[in-house]
């Protein structure tokens, strides 16, 4: 192991600067956050319905360490922070985006440490790595890491304070482990950073098991490190490896541990919407190959061009393993491993750049996952060794001026447009309108659009917004099929078990679903008709009617809402048709008889309800009809009065029977 660096004299006042520096910019890109609200989108799952979440118990507490049915994965100590926030501010959407704005802070300060103890560790720069130059690198690697468009998903959305917090315990983790290489080996010092960072990384993993391969990445960093003390000539590599393997051993412990919990808790989860691992025979290695790939590929390109960003991309998840960009991706992975470890000894910082990035994001490959989605919140790790990358460079362009300027602009005016770019990706976690607004921009026409509407309908009615709401709602009906039907079994229930208002909203949702159907026209019309809602009646029977002219129940409810908004001409008609359509129907004929009276045409009307009276004697409703057409149509009101005293024999509580048999006494 190489001898401790000799210790660069740094003014103080330049780290705080620094540091200063990180802060104001990123509460300037983040600050608003904290005004933001839950949304759905796992907030409702993790924290708004979260029974466990009401403070720091026993039975909290219990739940928290032994549970792993909630989640599918094994996260204590994300859920006691938040139980720590509960307990310190109510655990409201303004404490946890506050919450997240201020991880990110910390974060981006271990990020400027781990950046300026790495160039130390790579002794890029020599007696400058920790003066000025690298001061300048760590900011600059800092503040693209933190302003970047990817961060925006961990900090501003409420959940994604999972990922900031096991970040920040793993990233101390790696800054006491390159600490402890700066103490001679053995020390009390390099003992202490050691067992510090293995703490770290134990915390880490509880909080979310993001750093599985953590152990792999300081393997890596101990065996390309500059001044490891060389092996004796002919000495293979697999009687160097154990000595370093066995230094690793409480990474190892730890990782295992947090392995086992973490695969028992998939296999276990219960919690809506979370199916077990996909098998080998529905999702073969070949395909769960390639899909890593992509994810290691996409983690490539997709920081360089942060554009078209979401919460949900579909690209993994009708795989085909013959398209392009899995194709693409493993000729690109495969070209560029080949290339760096064939010049690993002329490149080995390239070399180990691509170790790390490939190690960082195995745990989130999505091995036993399908679909799988290449999330930008899995980034918030995976950038941070190219952030060191870039800091080696300005650090070592910094002894050339002309370079240095230029270097120094570029980076400035990548920061600003980073910036510009995270603010308004920011914007669109607000709340779950602005967010499902945005989603459904990116999806287009996918089918998971439909789940997106329903999200958005349930935030919409829970603000009281209901015709919004109700419009999301029927967009997200859209993705069943039988969506419709559905609906008007439902609405046929309700009407049945009389609830007419329910069921009238439950057959416009199906007249929407289906706008060629003319029944839930007709049900709406009637429900209206029953309520005395004539008026409003009209327009939907005559839709009903445009769509099925022979519905012959539609031309009797129409026929009745035109006669009762006393367009009685206009009603004929239909109950003309009606009576072509089913011959003898006697609702049609009564209804014609009721409109020719309204249309003064008395002696037709007669006629119309003698026929129905020789047809029916034992109808009160029919001799009413009958009695009401020969008093105010002909004026013969003695036959109108025996009409009316057959209805009493009939029915002795006849509605209007005995007032119409007194006018024809008067």
């Amino acid at each position: 192991m190489a001898t401790p660096a000799p210790k660069p004299s740094e003014p103080r006042w330049l780290t705080w600067a620094a540091l200063a520096v990180c802060a104001i910019a990123i509460w300037a890109v983040f600050g608003d956050a904290r005004n933001f609200s839950f949304v759905l989108w796992d907030d409702d799952h993790n924290l708004q319905q979260n029974p466990h979440l009401s403070g720091v118990t026993w039975e909290n507490l219990r739940w928290m360490f032994t549970d792993t049915s909630y989640a599918r994965r094994y996260i204590p100590l994300a859920w006691l922070g938040w139980n720590v926030d509960h307990d310190l501010f109510g655990l409201t959407a303004r404490s946890a985006h506050l919450g997240n704005v201020l991880f990110h802070l910390l974060n981006t300060g271990l990020v400027f440490f781990v950046i300026k103890a790495g160039l130390r560790f790579w002794r890029e720069g020599g007696n400058d790595a920790g003066r000025c130059p690298s001061t300048v690198a760590a900011t600059l690697g800092a503040l693209i890491w933190a302003l970047h468009p990817l961060r925006v998903e961990v900090v501003a959305w409420a959940s994604g304070r999972i990922y900031a917090q096991a970040a920040c315990f793993l990233l101390t983790s790696l800054w006491c482990y390159l600490k402890s290489t700066e103490s001679a080996p053995g020390s009390a010092p390099a003992r202490r950073f050691q067992w510090g960072s293995v703490l770290a990384l134990a915390l880490s993993l509880l909080t979310y098991p993001l750093a599985l391969s953590f152990v792999g990445v300081l393997l890596a960093l101990e065996w390309y490190r500059p001044g490891r003390p060389a092996a004796a000539p002919g000495t293979s590599w697999t009687r160097q490896l154990p000595p370093l393997l066995r230094a690793k051993l409480p990474y190892f412990a730890v990782t295992l541990a947090v392995l086992g919990l973490t695969l028992w808790a998939r296999l276990n989860v219960q919690a809506v919407g979370w199916k077990p691992p996909v098998t080998l025979a529905e999702f073969g290695t070949v395909p769960r190959f390639l899909q890593a790939c992509y994810v290691w590929a996409y983690y490539l390109w997709k920081p360089l061009l942060p554009f078209h960003l979401s919460p949900f991309y579909t690209q993994l998840i009708s795989f085909r393993a013959g398209d392009a960009a899995f194709v693409a991706s493993l000729l690109a992975i495969a070209v560029i491993t080949a290339a760096l470890c064939w010049q690993h000894r002329r490149w080995p910082g390239l070399w180990l750049l691509w170790l790390c990035h490939l190690l960082v994001l195995a745990p989130v490959l999505g091995l036993t996952e399908h679909p799988h989605f290449a999330s930008d919140r899995y980034s918030y790790l995976s950038a941070v060794p190219w952030s060191v990358a870039l800091a080696v460079v300005i650090v070592q362009l910094w002894s050339r001026p002309a370079r240095r300027a230029i270097l120094l602009v570029a980076t400035s005016a990548v920061i600003v447009a980073a910036g510009a770019l995270t603010m308004t990706q920011a914007a669109v976690w607000r709340n779950t309108e602005s967010l499902g607004q945005h989603m459904l921009g990116q999806l287009g026409d996918h089918p998971r659009r439909f789940d997106i509407y329903s999200r958005m309908a349930t935030a919409l009615r829970a603000e009281g917004k209901m015709a919004e709401a109700n419009a999301y709602y029927v967009k997200s009906l859209g993705g069943d099929p039988t969506a419709a039907e559905k609906t008007m079994d439902q609405a046929r229930r309700l009407e049945q078990q009389g609830q007419p208002g329910e069921a009238f909203v439950q057959y416009r949702i199906a007249a929407e679903l289906r706008p060629e159907l003319a029944e839930p026209r007709l049900r709406m019309g009637a429900i209206l008709l029953a309520d005395n809602h004539a008026i409003e009646a009209v327009p939907v029977l005559t839709e009903a009617v445009r769509l099925q002219p022979d519905l012959v129940e539609a031309r009797l409810k129409l026929g009745w809402a035109l006669y009762l908004t006393n367009q009685a001409a206009q009603a004929l008609p239909h109950y003309e048709m009606a009576l072509r359509l089913k011959p003898g129907d006697p609702a049609a004929e009564t209804g014609r008889g009721v409109v020719l009276l309204a249309c003064g045409r008395a002696q037709e009307a007669v006629a119309q309800f003698e026929a129905l009276v020789r047809r029916f004697p034992n109808s009160p409703v029919t001799h009413f009809n009958l009695g009401l057409a020969l008093l105010d149509g002909l004026g013969r009101t003695d036959d109108a009065a025996a009409q009316f005293e057959i209805v009493l024999q009939l029915r002795p509580d006849y509605p209007g029977a005995r007032e119409a048999l007194a006018r024809c006494k008067r």
